[in-house]
Order: structure tokens, then sequence, then C-alpha cells
């Protein structure tokens, strides 16, 4: 159900899935869900819900995405930890909010981008 403890993954091939596996089992962390390629015009809720509706897309989107549904703050820390030091280059990473949740995943993921690179180019 959408209020599970779960994490949410898109763009990992199989070697970074079985790291991601690993640092899970390793530290007791919230097991994840792929979001395929054929998800991404869904909402984040129906992902979450587990309902499967693959969509034909051909707009596929090259970037990784980790999204934290429903972790406490202790377990998010952890996990968000052991990304960066095991995961390269760092993914896209975001929690899942009421408002987000509604969202369909490639809007979602149009948007961390632009705020990515937003927050980049403060940087400058």
């Amino acid at each position: 159900m959408e209020n599970d403890k779960v994490i949410l993954i898109y763009g990992f091939n199989g070697d970074e899935k079985k790291i991601l596996q690993n640092l899970i089992k390793q530290n007791n962390l919230p097991n994840y869900l792929t979001i395929e390629n054929d998800m991404v015009n869904m909402k984040v809720k129906d992902i979450l819900n587990r309902i499967k509706l693959p969509i034909l897309n051909t707009d596929v989107i090259n970037e990784k995405v980790i999204l934290f549904n429903n972790l406490p703050d202790k377990e998010l820390d952890k996990a968000i930890t052991l990304i960066k030091m095991f995961i390269k280059p760092m993914p896209i990473l975001a929690v899942v909010t009421d408002i987000s949740i509604e969202w369909i995943f490639k809007d979602l993921l149009k948007h961390l981008i632009e705020e990515r690179e937003w927050f980049r180019n403060q940087g400058k």
C-alpha cells in the first residue's frame, strides 16, 4: 500500500540493483521496488500500490532516481549516507510527499531534474 516503507528506484542496471540489495540486507533497510520504463506514465501512488499498468513509453529518461516512501528520519539518514558512499554517480534522491504521490512519475522526474539543475546553477 502507498504508506508502506519502501524505496522506489528508476534507471538502475542489474549490477547497481545488486549493490543496493546488499546495502538493504546488511543494514536492515526497507526493500525496493523498481519503476520500469513502461511504468513512468503512472502515478506514484499507483506504483506504490503495486498496480502495474504497462504503458508504451517512447520518452525514456536516462537518469537514476531513488524515492523514499514513509521511512522514519533515522532510516532515511542511514539510507542516504550509504547510497552516497556506494552508488556512483549519485542518483537523484527525493522523499515521496503528500503532493508528489499524486504526480505521474515522468512529470515528477522531470521536475526533480529541473530542481537539481537549478541548484547546480546557484552554486556557480
